[in-house]
């Protein structure tokens, strides 16, 4: 299940990396917007789908509120990696920054549906690990952004070459999970 939700969301992003610098100028900021917001809440979603289908030796329960407070920072992020990635003029730093925003989006996102787990004892953060995950975190989100930013140009691409690109970018999403 979760990887046809990360495939969707990887297809959707070729399509709009695609199609983004074509629009008016006025008109991309609303998309880039946009486009941030499906990639955040997608990884959101992939976390969380992961989260309910792992076998959990306790019965699990999730705060509400935490866990779409969770959304937050990786839409917040997602929306800047998406700027960065589209800017008018892209300088090398800009694939390099917004792999760093949607890293730390996608951490902290992680440590919030942590802590909106409802059990006993509450699960700990451990610092080395995040900071693993977090190294991780930044150099898949590096991967995806280089490949969304391949898209970038307008072309026409074969459909086979989409679903490839789609696929890769969910083995990419789904191994940050």
């Amino acid at each position: 299940m979760t990887f046809v939700v990360a495939f969707i969301l990887g297809l959707t992003l070729i399509e709009l990396a695609r199609r983004v610098p074509t629009f008016a100028a006025h008109s991309r900021q609303i998309w880039h917007f946009g486009a941030g917001t499906v990639l955040g809440v997608g990884i959101w979603a992939l976390h969380l789908l992961g989260i309910l289908a792992f076998n959990w030796p306790f019965a699990l329960a999730l705060d509400a509120r935490t866990t779409l407070l969770a959304a937050v920072p990786t839409v917040l992020a997602t929306v800047a990696a998406a700027r960065l990635l589209w800017a008018p003029v892209p300088q090398g730093w800009h694939l390099t920054v917004a792999a760093l925003i949607l890293g730390v989006g996608v951490v902290a996102d992680h440590i919030l549906v942590i802590r909106a787990m409802e059990v006993a004892p509450a699960p700990a953060v451990d610092l080395g690990r995040a900071c693993v995950f977090g190294a991780s975190a930044v150099l898949a989100s590096l991967a995806a952004l280089h490949m969304m930013r391949a898209f970038r140009v307008p072309r026409k691409l074969a459909l086979w070459a989409r679903f490839a690109a789609a696929s890769v970018t969910a083995f990419v999403l789904l191994g940050n999970n």
